[in-house]
C-alpha cells in the first residue's frame, strides 16, 4: 500500500513533509522519520507545514474575539521556533470568531495591512467611521491605519479569516485605483 494511515500520516504531517500521502521516490527517508517520530527544525522550514485549527489554542485578542493562530512570521533567529512560526513574508494567517451580539475594539494598525474573509455570519465592519454589512463570501481589505472594528448584531456567531503582512514602508509607487 503506497498511502499512509492513521499513525504514520500524523508522525508525518506533524513534521511538515510534503509527500505525506504518497510514499514514493525517498520512503525509506519518510519511513525513518515515521519511525523516529523525530524532525529537525531545518527539515520543517524546506518543507510545507499543515495545520489544523481545530489542533490550536485559542486565545482572546482585542478584548473579545477568539483567536485560533494557525501560521506566524517565521523567526531566523530561532533555530527552536515552533511549526507554525513558518511564513517567509506573510505575519500571521489565524481564525477569528466573535460571538453573538458582541463586537470589537475599534482599532487600527500602523504597519499591517490586513484581509479578513468571512467564512460564516453576518454583521458589520466599522472601517474608518463608515459601516459596511459583511457576511459569508465577503473579503476586505484594511490598508495600514485603516481602524477596524467588526460588529455582531446578530445571535450567530461570526466566523473569519485573518491575513496579515507587515508593511515597513509604503512605497512611492502606490496610487489610488482610478
Amino acid at each position: 500500500n503506497r498511502y499512509l494511515h492513521g499513525d504514520q500520516y500524523r508522525s508525518v504531517r506533524r513534521c511538515g513533509y510534503g509527500e505525506f500521502r504518497r510514499i514514493g521516490q525517498g520512503a525509506d527517508q519518510v519511513r525513518g522519520m515515521i519511525r523516529s517520530n523525530t524532525c529537525t527544525n531545518q527539515q520543517r522550514r524546506r518543507n510545507m507545514v499543515i495545520r489544523n485549527w481545530r489542533d490550536q489554542i485559542p486565545y482572546i485578542g482585542h478584548e473579545t474575539k477568539i483567536i485560533w493562530p494557525l501560521l506566524t512570521l517565521r523567526n531566523p533567529d530561532d533555530p527552536d521556533a515552533p511549526d507554525q512560526a513558518c511564513l517567509l513574508s506573510l505575519a500571521n494567517f489565524t481564525r477569528h470568531v466573535v460571538q453573538g451580539r458582541v463586537m470589537t475594539d475599534y482599532h487600527s494598525h500602523e504597519d499591517k495591512e490586513q484581509i479578513y474573509y468571512f467564512i460564516s455570519g453576518k454583521g458589520k465592519m466599522l472601517i474608518d467611521d463608515e459601516e459596511y454589512d459583511v457576511t459569508a463570501g465577503d473579503a476586505v481589505h484594511l490598508p495600514p491605519m485603516a481602524k477596524h472594528q467588526v460588529i455582531n448584531n446578530t445571535e450567530e456567531d461570526i466566523e473569519y479569516l485573518n491575513i496579515s503582512a507587515n508593511v515597513d514602508e509604503i512605497a512611492d509607487n502606490v496610487h489610488s485605483p482610478k
